[in-house]
């Protein structure tokens, strides 16, 4: 997968969510939306199920693009990538669930894919303020 159709399958999950969530858009910066985010996070030797916040990083440049997970306490950057690039990545879009899944190799987990779907306290596709 080349990196513009990542970047075309990360348009369509963030086109999405922001259309969901109208209502709440004004208070979000644009150049870095935030979801609350339940995430699925499949490698080699495990698979481990966490919500926590994405970070969607729409600045020209470098890190245009570039997905970030904060940590939680069973998902740490000690045990798994938590910074994505469009570049070095595959991102994929399933348009039936509304998730955006990351997929790549590391030295520290081998092949691994992680699917994110925003959530909220109210119902499904929540964004962080």
């Amino acid at each position: 997968m080349d990196d513009l159709t990542s970047f075309r399958a990360l348009q369509r999950f963030v086109d999405y969510w922001e259309r969901k969530n109208a209502a709440v858009e004004a208070a979000r910066p644009a150049d870095h939306p935030r979801f609350r985010a339940s995430i699925v996070y499949d490698t080699q030797d495990r698979s481990v199920a966490a919500v926590t916040t994405m970070t969607v990083s729409r600045v020209p440049g470098f890190d245009d693009g570039c997905v970030s997970l904060s940590q939680t306490r069973g998902l740490t950057s000690e045990e798994f990538q938590l910074e994505f690039n469009p570049r070095l990545q595959a991102y994929s879009y399933n348009s039936s669930t509304h998730a955006l899944a990351i997929s790549g190799r590391s030295e520290k987990m081998g092949n691994y894919c992680v699917t994110m779907t925003p959530v909220e306290a109210n119902g499904p596709g929540g964004r962080v303020k």
